[in-house]
């Protein structure tokens, strides 16, 4: 019986230790410390804790590898999605097959993350904006995404919507096709159209120009915070004011570049006929708009007439500094007035009829789901947004942009923001994402 009790005893003294040898993380079981805390941090960093945290977020293209001939592209990729883009989406060259200089001396891209992270320092620097009461929305635009088999004509029947009708407000004709992904604006009694339009103007008068800052300290506090460079260019069509921050700052188009490639084509068809109703090639004006291809865009710009007649165009519009070039039209130089300008002449209508206008809106109007980031995102459920987007990475970092115009709380705006040497892609789709949020409630409060 002795023996018994002193044997439990020897027992209970060895449990214990070994109990304490457990917590202080001295005995490990196959290399594994037992330490309570390390058996919480594998569980969180399974199921999005702490250690989840370095890898969450929109993923970036790792080690993409590209010869001196490539450049960003805005095609959108069969397995990219929405905001993040991968190896194919950032590989497809913009040149006509003219080399461009080479991001690095040795010709190849800098990855700017691992695949499955998002630099924690690019989240810090990110301000979140002040939020700000807002008046109440006005009615939701309705956007459809063509399906496999949908046609216009179903769409029509299916909808309510008159077929002319339909076609008309998504820069269309009759006999126009439309492809798997495509967005559409489908009218109601309390949206008809996207955006409302003035009557067409023959000859615009410069408008009344003055710091950003006046109009809303907050966007441009924003803009200064963020890494890189950032400038924007915000016109007001009820006031005939173009508000503008760091507005001699040059940048290179990227796609943005396609919105002049553009006109300039609806502008010749409105020199042949003045009664035109749309493009001869508006298929492939929808390819390179709405789509994003930078081959169709390589064609157009050839058709057009390239740089001289691109040009030409743009100074008959009163824009200046502008400069196209010759074969990589990727690497046209522009800055944010210039294109806010482009866009408030594309409003008006100025050297277009009617119809053609509405179809270069329409086609604005229609850019893919896949696409439709930054300031669409950031303006959200307070308006419809027509745009293009261009996004290009370089040596010093990413060129990130958008141009467009758009209808906010009820009231019409055209804008143009353009960021240089941003760290990453994601990081200056942020800064759109807040800029448009910023704007949408500085309209919403006035």
């Amino acid at each position: 019986m002795r023996a018994g009790r002193i044997f439990a005893l020897v027992l209970l003294v060895g449990l214990a230790t070994v109990a304490g040898l457990y917590a202080s993380g001295r005995l490990s079981l196959e290399g594994l410390p037992l330490r309570p805390s390390s058996l919480v941090a594998g569980v969180t960093s399974r199921f999005g804790g702490p250690e989840a945290t370095a890898t969450s977020g929109p993923a970036v293209a790792t080690a993409t590898t590209t010869t001196a001939t490539t450049q960003a592209t805005d095609v959108p990729s069969p397995t990219a999605s929405r905001g993040v883009p991968t190896a194919a989406a950032t590989t497809r060259a913009e040149a006509t097959g003219t080399p461009v200089p080479a991001p690095t001396a040795a010709g190849t891209t800098v990855p700017e993350a691992t695949a499955t992270s998002k630099p924690t320092s690019i989240v810090a620097e990110r301000p979140q904006p002040t939020r700000v009461p807002l008046r109440k929305a006005g009615p939701a635009r309705r956007l459809h995404t063509v399906a496999r088999g949908e046609t216009l004509y179903g769409l029509s029947l299916s909808t309510g919507v008159p077929f002319a009708t339909l076609a008309r407000v998504n820069g269309l004709t009759t006999e126009s096709e439309v492809y798997v992904g495509q967005v559409l604006l489908v009218p109601t009694r309390t949206a008809p159209i996207g955006i409302k339009l003035p009557g067409v103007r023959r000859q615009l008068q410069r408008p009344k120009q003055r710091p950003l800052a006046q109009y809303s300290p907050d966007l441009v506090s924003y803009l200064r915070s963020r890494s890189g460079t950032s400038s924007a260019a915000v016109y007001f069509p009820d006031s005939d004011t173009l508000y503008t921050h760091n507005p001699n700052t040059r940048y290179l188009t990227a796609s943005t570049v396609k919105v002049p490639i553009m006109i300039t084509q609806l502008s010749r068809e409105y020199a042949r006929s003045r009664d035109a109703e749309s493009s001869d090639v508006h298929g492939l004006l929808a390819q390179m708009i709405a789509v994003g291809d930078n081959d169709v865009a390589s064609e157009l710009f050839r058709q057009v007439g390239g740089k001289r007649a691109i040009e030409a165009e743009l100074r008959a519009r009163g824009i200046a500094r502008t400069d196209i070039a010759v074969n990589a039209w990727g690497l046209s130089e522009t800055t944010a007035p210039d294109m806010a300008l482009l866009m408030r002449s594309l409003y008006y209508g100025e050297r277009l009829n009617p119809a053609l206008r509405q179809t270069a809106v329409g086609l604005l109007g229609s850019v893919v789901e896949s696409q439709r980031w930054g300031v669409p995102e950031g303006l959200g459920a307070s308006g419809y947004v027509a745009f293009k987007g261009g996004w290009l990475q370089r040596e010093g970092g990413w060129l990130v942009h958008q141009v467009g115009m758009a209808e906010v709380y009820g009231q019409n705006v055209i804008f143009a923001f353009y960021n240089a040497n941003q760290p990453s892609e994601v990081y200056g789709r942020e800064t759109l994402e807040d800029a448009g949020r910023i704007l949408a409630q500085q309209i919403g409060t006035r």
